[in-house]
């Protein structure tokens, strides 16, 4: 893909995710993905900039694909919202002139960034992570209180790779999500 062409796929995907919050979510997670990998494909700079994108997205015309319900699982909560935003991501996509190895790429490593797996996957995975830790927490505690975010925070810090959880270590962010993340490591 060359850059042009690049260009007007990102401006694309930026115009179906604004005004919501996960337009400046999946910039930040690019750039955080950018920081830890510089040297990262253009099919991961779209996964990380379009993770999230089912909370962005109400509906695509020619498809409607059933939100994710909050279940007492989490995990399973989160899995479902991530094959669903693959699911919307690999459908927008086949509206462009990209060939189907990079589709199945970007829709794969989308539907496994909550989890990791391979590289590629850990790599957004861990952007994502590193940017609630950065600027997330703020929105999540404002929303849904200290105690959820406590918890929320372990959720994201658990799942990183070691070396992104010492990049974690070193950001600045709320004392009480990160003593209950050093009393949870201890346990």
């Amino acid at each position: 893909m060359d850059n042009t062409d690049y260009e007007n796929l990102v401006s694309h995907l930026e115009d179906i995710m604004y005004p919501t919050k996960e337009l400046a979510h999946g910039r930040e997670t690019r750039d955080w993905l950018l920081t830890i990998a510089p040297e990262s494909t253009w099919q991961l700079q779209i996964a990380a900039l379009t993770h999230d994108i089912e909370r962005a997205v109400p509906y695509i015309e020619g498809m409607t694909p059933k939100k994710p319900q909050r279940t007492s699982n989490y995990d399973e909560y989160k899995q479902e919202h991530a094959k669903r935003s693959a699911n919307i991501v690999g459908h927008i996509l086949n509206t462009f002139n990209i060939k189907e190895k990079d589709i199945k790429l970007i829709t794969d490593i989308i539907e496994k960034h909550e989890i990791g797996g391979y590289h590629e996957v850990d790599l957004v995975r861990d952007a994502d992570s590193i940017r609630w830790f950065d600027e997330g927490y703020k929105q999540y505690t404002k929303a849904y209180g200290i105690p959820a975010a406590k918890e929320k925070g372990w959720w994201m810090y658990k799942r990183a790779t070691q070396e992104t959880k010492d990049l974690i270590n070193s950001l600045s962010f709320d004392s009480e999500i990160k003593d209950y993340i050093k009393q949870q490591e201890s346990i």
